[in-house]
């Protein structure tokens, strides 16, 4: 390329005018090929420049294990652990920008840890990941004078991924293991669904149980399928045309959420509500399966008892084959730790804060685009008095939720037991042995 560019600066209008039009068409298209296969006009930098920049030099700085609580909306992200076939992970982005800042020098060499893997859409407002960081102080300590961890890394994060806080953490302390429980919310539209048959089915799932019924068995890494439940329940976020009643109401539900005595007397007010989980530990799947049960329970398809008889899987048989509710209104939420404080400086929070705005902002301006073509939806079915023909309810707006006339589900298709799912899997490992 180049040899091209000396060879027109050096070429004058005399020997332009002197040349043929094959020899002019020649010099313009091997210039074009240059341009297409990719090569610079710039001069290359010399690699002798390059050769000066020295590398960080880690051993110049102090070290210390720290704990990071993020946040992040799961819908944009192929799920939080890094995948072979995605570098669009919620972990691929941190250990990116950890190594951009050179906050660590490896993610081998970093000793990390997590909390809880979310899948694919799943949503947090809380996770927790541990891992030795490079410290500013020497000796490490917690005073004023530490890097400002959560602003440095949002710094660099893309959108949709902060950094809330941090804490040191000692050498033992382990994100997965030292985490007492989880709690996760699932938001959904409450409409035409009896919540009080949901709250009270969803009681049958607090204990300790084998949720094999509820979830998506994978033998190959699951020995036990025995979890427990702290507490289930549906609990009302927000309604709509709040007069002092309905308000008073609202409040006495959130501080006792087991109280939906009166709830279907100001039902048609509710525009949100949530199922929130906690427990010690979930299986794959394990929430998504328990809402999607509790929505058959809320719309009349399936009796309250269905849980109960579901999770004494020794008498119920196998999981009958069902689909599960939508992962996008999943979120974790909370992550029990003791005596864990994170921290995070006002500049930190005032830089987060406005991020999270601005995309709110953009979500609600979809929001309210969207809610604009149901009005005109509804107006134009008004003014063809079209919309009166129809006097059956409409059905609850749940995502991913099945279709068509209802089959109990003692009725249906069973997928195959854990105890044939374990033999296949025995029966792989020993075909592998043989044939390595």
């Amino acid at each position: 390329m180049e040899q091209l560019v000396n060879r027109l600066l050096q070429t004058s209008k005399e020997s332009l005018e002197s040349s043929s039009k094959e020899e002019l068409l020649d010099f313009i298209f091997a210039l074009k090929e240059a341009f297409i296969n990719g090569k610079s006009s710039k001069p290359s930098v010399p690699t002798s420049r390059a050769s000066k920049e020295k590398p960080f030099d880690f051993g110049k700085h102090g070290r210390r294990k720290i704990a990071l609580r993020i946040c992040y909306i799961g819908w944009k992200f192929d799920g939080f652990a890094s995948q072979p076939h995605s570098d669009n992970t919620i972990e691929e982005h941190l250990f990116r920008a950890l190594l951009k800042t050179k906050l660590i020098e490896s993610r081998e060499s970093s000793n990390y840890t997590r909390a809880a893997r979310t899948d694919k859409g799943v949503s947090a407002i809380e996770n927790v990941v541990s891992l030795y960081v490079r410290s500013q102080v020497v000796p490490p300590s917690s005073g004023e004078e530490e890097l400002d961890y959560p602003r440095i890394l949002n710094a660099v994060l893309p959108s949709g991924i902060w950094i809330t806080g941090w804490t040191s953490v000692d050498a033992e302390f382990h994100a997965r293991f030292s985490a007492s429980y989880r709690t996760y919310q699932y938001y959904f539209r409450p409409e035409n669904l009896n919540l009080c048959a949901m709250q009270r089915a969803a009681q049958f799932f607090v204990g300790e149980h084998d949720f094999r019924n509820f979830c998506k068995a994978d033998v190959s890494q699951v020995q036990s399928f025995r979890r427990v439940i702290y507490a289930c329940d549906i609990k009302i976020v927000e309604m709509t045309h709040k007069n002092i009643i309905e308000r008073q109401l609202l409040e006495s539900m959130e501080s006792q959420p087991h109280r939906l005595d009166n709830l279907e007397n100001v039902s048609s007010c509710i525009s949100l509500a949530k199922l929130e989980v906690k427990g010690q530990a979930f299986l794959w799947h394990q929430i998504r399966c328990m809402a999607s049960v509790l929505f058959m329970v809320g719309r009349g398809s399936e009796k309250e008892d269905i849980v109960k008889d579901m999770l004494n899987y020794e008498s119920f048989g196998a999981k009958p084959l069902y689909r599960m509710a939508s992962e996008i209104p999943l979120v974790l939420s909370q992550i029990g730790f003791s005596h864990l404080s994170f921290q995070q400086s006002w500049k930190a929070y005032v830089d987060m804060e406005k991020m999270i705005q601005q995309v709110c902002t953009e979500l609600v301006s979809q929001t309210a685009v969207l809610k604009s073509l149901l009005c005109s939806l509804h107006n134009d079915l008004r003014g063809e008095k079209r919309i009166e023909q129809d006097n059956e309810p409409s059905g609850p707006y749940l995502l991913n939720t099945e279709q068509g006339s209802h089959r109990s589900l003692e009725s249906r298709k069973r997928e195959a037991s854990i105890e044939e799912r374990k033999e296949r899997q025995r029966a792989k490992n020993s075909s592998s042995v043989l044939f390595s």
